[in-house]
């Protein structure tokens, strides 16, 4: 067995999304959407910082490149607000 193997796998486009952009998510297992902003960003994931409601310390959450072409998430994102895309929910979970 290799210790290191090569595999597809699917990537934040990091030309789209970045640091500082706008960000309304809610995985397949919420609820409700959260709105937040990118905090940090590579290929496999991002994490969202957040105030929830109701506590005063930020928190955040990880949204993982493979989950959204999963079709776990539903996301709004925007680095201006002026332009926004959107990715939707699919496989049944909305």
């Amino acid at each position: 067995m290799a210790l290191v193997i090569t595999k597809e796998s699917p990537l934040f486009d990091l030309e789209k999304i970045g640091v500082g952009d706008f960000v309304r998510a809610r995985h397949r297992t919420w609820k409700e959407h959260i709105n937040g902003i990118v905090v940090y960003v590579c290929a496999e994931k991002a994490q969202i910082v957040y105030l929830p409601k109701i506590h005063r310390a930020t928190r955040y959450f990880t949204i993982r490149a493979q989950e959204i072409q999963n079709g776990e998430w539903a996301i709004v994102h925007s680095r201006d607000l002026a332009s926004v895309e959107k990715v939707e929910m699919t496989n049944g979970y909305d």
